[in-house]
């Protein structure tokens, strides 16, 4: 019997969030907020692994906006989708309920979403919180365009 050559095991290489980064993506979602005239926000960036890496609060933000902002952005950069489309399988079919609602330290409240790279690795997420639904994404949305060209 032939022996097999294989290659020696090696690690894989992945890209991940930096401070930097996100620090310029939590301007970028604060400058859009206040083009717009939109109420204090909270603000939060976490890793792949849910783990905070930058967390803004805004004057004036309520206690419930600040946590809201860390669920979103934890659930966004845990599970890789935001936290509408994950509300909407979650309770957009009866009778396919998935329970993420229910789940600890996730939220499927909008104004939470991924953050990728260009190549589609997950690198994280950023949630936004303390306006409308929809101003929330807006803004986060605002945060994530404010680094794309930084994202390799």
């Amino acid at each position: 019997m032939a022996k097999s050559k294989s290659k020696a095991p090696e690690l894989a290489s992945k890209q991940v969030l930096t401070l930097g980064i996100a620090k310029l993506m939590a301007e970028g979602a604060e400058a859009f907020a206040a083009s717009k005239g939109m109420p204090p926000l909270g603000i939060a960036i976490v890793d792949d692994g849910g783990n905070l890496l930058l967390f803004h609060r805004q004057t004036g933000v309520v206690e419930g906006g600040a946590r809201y902002s860390r669920l979103k952005a934890q659930t966004a950069g845990l599970l890789g989708s935001s936290t509408r489309f994950i509300g909407d399988l979650d309770y957009g079919d009866p009778a396919r309920p998935l329970g993420i609602g229910e789940v600890e330290h996730f939220t499927i409240t909008p104004g939470g979403f991924p953050i990728r790279s260009k190549s589609g690795q997950l690198l994280g997420g950023i949630g936004v919180s303390g306006a409308a639904a929809e101003d929330d994404e807006a803004a986060a949305k605002a945060g994530i365009d404010a680094v794309k060209k930084y994202l390799g």
